[in-house]
């Protein structure tokens, strides 16, 4: 199981440190939520927080747009040192364009929904992102509750993926605790958590108990 801590569910004053202990830890990604206030009731941070926070530390990043035009900004963000580039299927803008950039400028794309928009949104696209994002929480505000109802479409995901021999990787955000990684683990390959890392007495080990999933 590959680990990438939200980052906003951590002290931001002390952000350098950190990120120091995400190293230490074994980190895979840094999750940089991404909100404009439009798309979702909250606002984070842009692309020169972004950039600043991946030039502190050298785990890769994984950037997910929460934004309500993401093909406005998405050369800004392409610009952030960033693995992936996740959009939402919900948002305004050409999808295709918005995935072709992102590889155009060597990122690996990926597609996200949420929680009530079924899979079928993101079907016609699936040939060509390299991941997926399952939201189990609607958008905005970490430390929400995990809706079970997200099982069924994480094994939706896996089984389309493993039955047409797509290669993207499937990533589940929201609610990821030492309770539901578990029933999550056999349908995914990188769990998002924020609350169950940053809250907790000690990262490393919270860390260790995710990636030996």
């Amino acid at each position: 199981m590959k680990v990438s801590p939200s980052i906003i569910a951590t002290e931001f004053l002390n952000l350098k440190h950190t990120l120091k202990e995400l190293e230490k830890a074994g980190a895979d990604f840094i999750h940089l939520d991404v909100m404009d206030g439009v798309f979702v009731n909250n606002i984070t941070f842009g692309p020169d927080i972004a950039a600043e926070i991946m030039e502190n530390t050298a785990i890769p990043g994984d950037t997910h747009l929460m934004i309500q035009n993401p093909e406005k900004y998405i050369d800004r963000f392409l610009e952030v040192r960033t693995e992936y580039v996740t959009f939402h299927i919900e948002s305004e803008g050409n999808k295709d364009r918005i995935i072709d950039r992102i590889k155009e400028k060597g990122k690996k794309a990926g597609i996200t929904l949420n929680p009530a928009t079924p899979l079928s949104e993101i079907e016609p696209y699936l040939k060509k992102v390299d991941l997926v994002l399952i939201m189990t929480v609607h958008p905005g505000f970490y430390g929400q509750r995990f809706r079970e109802d997200a099982f069924e479409k994480l094994k939706l995901i896996k089984k389309i993926r493993d039955s047409k021999g797509y290669d993207f990787l499937i990533e589940v955000d929201g609610g990821i605790n030492d309770k539901t990684a578990p029933l999550v683990a056999p349908y995914v390959d990188i769990v998002v958590s924020g609350s169950f890392i940053f809250k907790g007495d000690n990262i490393r080990d919270r860390i260790s108990f995710l990636k030996q999933l």
